[in-house]
């Protein structure tokens, strides 16, 4: 064999290397349930662009919001197709009313098939914005979730209990298929003449 030929195979081999690094994203499973910090474990242990499967299990905070803070990262609540799942599967994320549920402080994060459920922020917090989701990050996206349950208690007239967008004006939120309810701000003590955005 010549050098050519072996210099065209080497070249070809190190390409698909290359494509079979860049192209797929690792896949995690957590198969039951757990607290927050089992998916931050996940999210720490892996590099971005990781797809992590929920597995159809209830994650439950300790007083301590989850963080999410790596690029490309994908949460999805339903059960591994690998493992007989139909994707119809839903997870849920609560913070049993002890903090808010998440904080995202990256980009390019989906939100799949999650019930993100008992997010809470009390009268003396500073920071009584987003009791679902607080978003330092862009291009967000949240795929067939339910959003529930969430509440401030504030005399803030910027609180709000779902979701707050915290970044730039450029950040982007898409809510696909997912449903808000039941969440809810009491702005006790609120000084009304400032107005109000509580939502």
């Amino acid at each position: 064999m010549n050098l050519r030929k072996i210099g065209v195979i080497t070249v070809a081999i190190l390409c698909i290397f290359l494509f079979m690094n860049f192209s797929f994203a690792s896949t995690v499973d957590i198969t039951e349930d757990g607290e927050f910090k089992d998916i931050e474990e996940i999210i720490d242990d892996n590099p971005g662009d990781t797809y992590i499967y929920l597995n159809n299990h209830t994650f439950v905070g300790d007083g301590q919001q989850l963080d999410i803070n790596k690029d490309n990262i994908t949460i999805d609540g339903s059960i591994n197709p690998d493992s007989g799942g139909t994707g119809d599967e839903m997870s849920t994320i609560d913070a049993d009313s002890l903090s808010r549920v998440m904080e995202i402080r990256s980009d390019s994060v989906i939100l799949k098939n999650l019930i993100i459920t008992n997010g809470f922020i009390g009268i003396d917090e500073d920071d009584a914005r987003g009791a679902a989701a607080i978003i330092r990050g862009t291009d967000i996206t949240f795929i067939n979730c339910i959003i529930m349950n969430c509440e401030v208690l504030s005399n803030h007239a910027q609180a709000t209990a779902t979701i707050h967008i915290a970044s730039s004006d450029s950040c982007i939120v898409n809510l696909i298929n997912s449903t808000l309810c039941n969440n809810r701000v009491n702005t006790t003590g609120l000084d009304t003449s400032e107005g109000t955005s509580a939502r």
